[in-house]
């Protein structure tokens, strides 16, 4: 059976969520974010998740048209908080190997975080069967992510303080630098979550190879 057609006046963005819709909004995206975590994403229904809020699969629509949105919705919740803490770093103040550093430490904290992972590896083990939800993923974390900081490499090359070259493409070889094979054997629980102390030599390595590799002559 076809799900129902979403209605006419379905919020077309939260901006537009009154108070209790906006309360309404964040209990079903962390139900749905429960239920896609436990149960996969194929096994994971719009009855199901309105099952679990207790209200009927009519008021989940009035939110979320279908599960594919509603994934892209948990996915981009899921994202916004790391993305702010990426956003809020000085990313413009002092020496560029230093700002590396910096974003360095933060990127593998998030990516390195349990919370994190246990969405990386639903993904992985999905995508195959399902590859729209990679795509939900790479749009809501890695490309977002990679895009800020190509824009701040655009700056440094503008300025002459790295080699010109393709700025996406230095943001790609720096983040592959800051998770090495370290994010592989964490994904797949070889070690524990790295401490405060090698994560920032993790990251110094990062910006020391990259900053090699690219510093202007």
């Amino acid at each position: 059976m076809s799900p129902p057609a979403a209605p006419a006046s379905r919020p077309a963005d939260t901006q537009t969520d009154t108070p209790r819709q906006a309360e309404r909004r964040a209990n079903i995206l962390q139900i749905a974010r429960e239920s896609f975590l436990e149960d996969g994403y194929a096994a994971t229904s719009m009855s199901s998740i309105a099952a679990k809020l207790g209200g009927s699969k009519g008021t989940l629509y009035n939110y979320y048209a279908s599960k594919e949105e509603l994934f892209a919705a948990v996915m981009t919740a899921h994202c916004a908080v790391a993305r702010a803490r990426f956003e809020s770093l000085d990313v413009k103040s002092g020496p560029l190997e230093e700002r590396l550093r910096r974003f360095g430490e933060a990127y593998l904290d998030v990516v390195l975080d349990e919370e994190f992972l246990a969405v990386h590896r639903l993904v992985t083990g999905e995508s195959g069967r399902f590859p729209e939800i990679g795509a939900t993923f790479y749009e809501a974390a890695g490309k977002r992510g990679k895009s800020w900081l190509a824009v701040v490499f655009a700056g440094e090359m503008e300025a002459g303080v790295i080699r010109g070259d393709d700025p996406d493409k230095a943001a790609r070889l720096f983040l592959g630098l800051c998770r090495s094979d370290v994010h592989t054997r964490r994904a797949w629980n070889v070690i524990p979550k790295p401490s405060r102390e090698e994560i920032a030599v993790l990251a110094d390595e990062a910006a020391a190879f990259f900053m090699a590799a690219y510093r202007a002559l």
